[in-house]
């Protein structure tokens, strides 16, 4: 994050205002695959998954590998940055959903890019999370995920 010329480090994430182990017994038996280069973020997320919904996470940290584990792998969902290395999360999205048009994915991104963003909600995402993201709103979107279905709407 830049500053009046300085990069300054801050935290990815706002804080949840989520209990503790709230909602664990929702979703348990489910693997999500986490997708960042940034290996805080990946360790935060996968905790706070587990924490949150008792789910199995599994990480990764670029596009090309986020592509091989989700169409190879037993995976219910996805959450994958746009900005990787080697092949973009964008383009692993892409691939990812014309393979699998019914995999529910959920991207995040540290800057908004308004015709990237446009294409990759256009491309079937569940929902596009800027950071910092508010963790409770990530963790009600998984639950959406797996309460309601892949195919249903999630009542908000």
């Amino acid at each position: 994050m830049r500053q009046n010329g300085r990069t300054t480090v801050g935290l990815p994430f706002q804080k949840s205002g989520l209990a503790p182990e709230s909602g664990n017994e929702t979703c348990g038996g489910k693997k999500v695959l986490v997708v960042d280069n940034d290996s805080f973020v990946c360790e935060l997320l996968a905790k706070v998954i587990r924490r949150h919904l008792g789910l199995e996470v599994a990480v990764v940290g670029c596009g090309s590998q986020a592509i091989s584990e989700t169409l190879t792998g037993e995976y219910d969902a996805a959450i994958i940055e746009l900005v990787l290395p080697e092949t973009s999360g964008v383009e692993a999205i892409r691939v990812i959903k014309e393979m699998k048009p019914d995999f529910p994915i959920l991207a995040i991104t540290s800057e908004a890019v308004k015709r990237r963003d446009e294409y990759v909600v256009s491309c079937g995402v569940k929902r596009l999370f800027y950071k910092p993201v508010r963790i409770s709103s990530l963790i009600n979107e998984l639950k959406g995920i797996f309460m309601t279905g892949r195919d249903k709407p999630v009542d908000k």
